[in-house]
């Protein structure tokens, strides 16, 4: 006797299984490529597949000698002309690092190693180090950037300008920002959780970043997050993306603040009189400049006034320094 075929539901049937040919059935598959930068944010992806354990390709770009940029070959994978740049097997062009993380641990992470526990936190966080922190740490590179390399004499006014950056935005926002990742990390080994995760690795670039140039000092204000850093350099995988790569400055220790503002995360008042130290340093040295070249009195007593009005903030040799000055002026 026939028995009548079931009618299948296509909305209630569950997905087919997939059965996957061993690789004597079937040619090898193509794997990624990664476009590398010397010395950028490429250096988290490589980290990503070493930890992921798979076969990958890696092309090397350096940057140029005269303005460290990117090369321009890269225009060629990328109309951003940036990196990173992932090209999948199947030869998609994947840009930024958040899409690329994303992929990666959806593509490979067959086990769930890395899988996201709280995937609300893991998007607070992805967003936070890209778009917060990102905005926050470019803006001081730039201040920094223009004080150190401006020509003189404008490299004082640019200077002055870093100085008041600082003291009225990003200071507070660097005191902020990190005590904000000490709360989110807590007792944890990882922002993920018991694993690390998508935003460990999109955190990890704005940190090395920020110690490395020594915006702040982390093992003194910030031990929780100075020991997850130290967790992910001493990780196997960290250490065979770095040699994969070919140069990070992420490599560097985390040192302590040696600016003149030195962040300071004590009180506001205490980084407000180390701002006013660097002001009154640069006017002390345009004025010894302006007693070796003509200059207008008017000018002289301007600045002379307003190294007075510095000087209020300062104790000790500060005072002496002044009476030095006023004596050279009236030589």
């Amino acid at each position: 006797m026939d028995t009548a075929k079931p009618v299948l539901n296509p909305l209630a049937a569950s997905p087919p299984e997939i059965t996957v040919a061993s690789p004597t059935d079937s040619p090898k598959r193509p794997v990624p490529t990664l476009h590398h930068l010397q010395n950028s944010q490429s250096q988290r992806i490589l980290w990503v597949l070493e930890e992921l354990g798979i076969e990958y390709d890696v092309v090397k770009y350096n940057r140029t000698p005269k303005d460290h940029r990117a090369p321009p070959e890269l225009l060629k994978i990328s109309p951003l002309g940036k990196s990173p740049v992932l090209v999948t097997g199947e030869g998609r062009t994947i840009i930024e690092t958040a899409a690329i993380c994303a992929y990666l641990f959806a593509t490979y992470d067959k086990a769930s190693k890395f899988a996201t526990q709280d995937w609300i936190t893991d998007q607070e966080l992805t967003s936070f180090a890209g778009a917060s922190l990102g905005a926050l740490y470019a803006t001081e590179l730039l201040v920094e950037l223009l004080a150190k390399h401006s020509p003189w004499p404008i490299v004082y006014l640019m200077r002055a300008v870093r100085n008041k950056v600082q003291q009225i935005y990003t200071t507070n926002e660097f005191r902020r920002s990190m005590s904000y990742l000490e709360v989110e990390l807590g007792d944890q080994d990882w922002f993920n959780g018991m694993m690390l995760g998508r935003s460990d690795v999109m955190i990890s670039y704005p940190l090395d970043l920020i110690a490395t140039r020594g915006w702040v000092d982390f093992e003194k204000d910030f031990p929780r997050l100075a020991a997850w850093r130290k967790r992910i350099v001493e990780r196997p995988a960290w250490k065979r993306g770095l040699e994969k790569g070919n140069g990070c400055h992420c490599v560097k220790p985390y040192r302590k603040s040696t600016s003149k503002r030195c962040l300071s995360m004590k009180s506001d008042h205490d980084g407000f009189r180390i701002v006013q130290y660097s002001q009154q340093t640069t006017y002390r040295i345009l004025l010894l400049l302006w007693q070796k070249f003509p200059t207008p009195d008017f000018v002289r007593s301007v600045l002379f006034r307003k190294l007075n009005t510095l000087d209020d903030f300062i104790q000790g040799d500060g005072k002496e320094n002044l009476a030095d000055f006023e004596a050279l002026l009236q030589a």
